[in-house]
């Protein structure tokens, strides 16, 4: 089982929606988020997670609640299907806060096929504050662990962040906060979280914390046959 990440329990009920490609560690950082193993790990690239699902966390994290979602570009080929799914299980569920994208730090590249699917989700979320809704974490930092620097960060912050913001503003129509919400999590297989990792854990916890609900009433389901490009 997995250490809580926070010494405190959030002030009100916090809702976290997860989501990225398969194999960066998303089911991982949930776990983490939650302090308990709820969300099943795979070293395969076969999603583990084949659908939509939330848990709420214990003891100091008890007013947590994550909803792991499956990786895209699944080997099975199910993203359109995966995203209908979702948006009815965030209609039920029908309260949400924050969005996290997970990114693998060893990608050079914004992902082409994350980038549609940011358009897609802000075509989902037809509101235009959903973009400040959105934080970017970078998992799978383990081979640089105890010597990514400010310097590793903020590098990859420039590569990254100015296509991030790109496909929000101009796929919602509205402007994103000066500063978009980052972290870094070091998730070695062995070896667990780093301190680092923690820390930005706390700090994205806090950020959502103070956020407002999404209307998620308002959520549009795709159409069967949307269109997610591929790289």
């Amino acid at each position: 089982m997995t250490s809580a990440p926070t010494p405190t329990t959030p002030n009100k009920q916090v809702n976290i929606l997860l989501f990225g490609e398969t194999g960066n560690g998303k089911s991982s950082l949930g776990n983490h988020l939650l302090g308990l193993d709820a969300f099943r790990v795979s070293d395969d690239i076969d999603s583990e997670t084949k659908i939509t699902f939330g848990r709420k966390g214990e003891g100091n994290n008890s007013n947590l609640f994550v909803i792991d979602t499956p990786g895209l570009m699944d080997t099975e080929g199910k993203d359109k299907e995966h995203m209908i799914q979702l948006v009815e299980y965030i209609r039920e569920h029908k309260e949400l806060n924050a969005i996290i994208v997970v990114f693998n730090y060893q990608q050079v590249r914004f992902p082409y096929n994350i980038q549609t699917m940011l358009k897609l989700f802000c075509n989902i979320f037809p509101m235009k504050e959903v973009g400040n809704h959105v934080a970017l974490v970078f998992t799978n930092s383990f081979k640089k662990r105890g010597n990514l620097t400010q310097e590793d960060k903020s590098s990859k912050l420039e590569k990254i962040l100015p296509a991030f913001r790109k496909v929000i503003e101009e796929s919602s129509g509205s402007k994103l906060a000066n500063n978009i919400t980052t972290g870094f999590v070091d998730m070695d297989p062995k070896e667990g979280i780093d301190e680092n990792g923690k820390a930005d854990l706390n700090r994205i916890i806090a950020w959502a914390s103070f956020l407002p609900n999404l209307n998620v009433e308002s959520l549009k389901t795709p159409e069967p046959d949307v269109k997610i490009e591929t790289q």
